[in-house]
Protein backbone atom coordinates (compact mmCIF):
# COMPACT_ATOMS: atom_id res chain seq x y z
CA UNK A 1 0.00 0.00 0.00
CA UNK A 2 1.38 3.40 -0.97
CA UNK A 3 0.37 6.35 1.19
CA UNK A 4 1.57 9.83 0.30
CA UNK A 5 1.07 13.20 1.96
CA UNK A 6 -1.41 15.16 -0.16
CA UNK A 7 -2.22 18.43 1.57
CA UNK A 8 -2.11 20.47 4.74
CA UNK A 9 -4.61 23.28 5.23
CA UNK A 10 -4.79 25.75 8.09
CA UNK A 11 -8.17 27.46 8.27
CA UNK A 12 -8.14 31.21 8.92
CA UNK A 13 -10.63 34.08 9.11
CA UNK A 14 -8.36 36.77 7.65
CA UNK A 15 -6.26 35.91 4.60
CA UNK A 16 -4.28 39.18 4.69
CA UNK A 17 -3.17 38.56 8.28
CA UNK A 18 -2.34 34.96 7.41
CA UNK A 19 -0.14 36.09 4.49
CA UNK A 20 1.67 38.58 6.73
CA UNK A 21 2.36 35.82 9.26
CA UNK A 22 3.22 32.83 7.05
CA UNK A 23 4.81 34.56 4.04
CA UNK A 24 6.17 37.83 5.40
CA UNK A 25 7.13 36.89 8.97
CA UNK A 26 7.97 33.17 8.63
CA UNK A 27 9.22 33.50 5.05
CA UNK A 28 7.29 30.60 3.52
CA UNK A 29 7.56 30.84 -0.28
CA UNK A 30 4.20 31.58 -1.92
CA UNK A 31 3.26 29.36 -4.85
CA UNK A 32 -0.07 31.02 -5.56
CA UNK A 33 -2.95 32.98 -4.09
CA UNK A 34 -6.65 33.42 -4.78
CA UNK A 35 -9.42 35.21 -2.93
CA UNK A 36 -9.91 32.12 -0.75
CA UNK A 37 -6.47 30.59 -0.19
CA UNK A 38 -2.71 30.96 -0.27
CA UNK A 39 -0.57 28.03 -1.38
CA UNK A 40 3.03 27.71 -0.23
CA UNK A 41 6.13 25.86 -1.45
CA UNK A 42 6.24 26.19 -5.27
CA UNK A 43 7.04 22.95 -7.07
CA UNK A 44 6.16 20.73 -4.11
CA UNK A 45 4.33 17.46 -4.72
CA UNK A 46 1.74 18.43 -2.15
CA UNK A 47 -0.46 21.37 -1.30
CA UNK A 48 0.32 23.31 1.86
CA UNK A 49 -1.49 26.49 2.59
CA UNK A 50 -4.08 28.57 4.37
CA UNK A 51 -7.72 28.80 3.41
CA UNK A 52 -10.56 31.04 4.48
CA UNK A 53 -12.94 29.20 6.77
CA UNK A 54 -16.15 29.84 4.86
CA UNK A 55 -18.11 26.78 5.96
CA UNK A 56 -19.46 26.45 9.51
CA UNK A 57 -17.49 23.21 10.06
CA UNK A 58 -14.27 24.97 9.04
CA UNK A 59 -14.94 28.09 11.13
CA UNK A 60 -14.95 26.06 14.33
CA UNK A 61 -11.45 24.78 13.41
CA UNK A 62 -9.84 28.24 13.19
CA UNK A 63 -7.12 28.39 15.80
CA UNK A 64 -7.71 24.81 16.95
CA UNK A 65 -6.86 22.05 14.49
CA UNK A 66 -5.05 21.41 11.25
CA UNK A 67 -6.50 19.11 8.60
CA UNK A 68 -4.19 16.49 7.12
CA UNK A 69 -5.12 14.44 4.06
CA UNK A 70 -3.32 11.28 2.97
CA UNK A 71 -3.54 10.00 -0.59
CA UNK A 72 -3.96 6.23 -0.72
CA UNK A 73 -3.80 4.50 -4.10
CA UNK A 74 -6.48 1.81 -4.59
CA UNK A 75 -8.14 2.64 -1.25
CA UNK A 76 -11.21 0.55 -2.07
CA UNK A 77 -9.06 -2.57 -2.28
CA UNK A 78 -8.28 -2.13 1.44
CA UNK A 79 -11.88 -1.47 2.52
CA UNK A 80 -14.51 -4.14 2.89
CA UNK A 81 -17.94 -2.83 2.00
Amino acid sequence: MEIRFKNLVVFVTDLDKARKFYADLLGLPVAGQSEMLIEFFPGANHYSGVSLALHEDARCLVGRHTGVTLKVERLRSYVRL
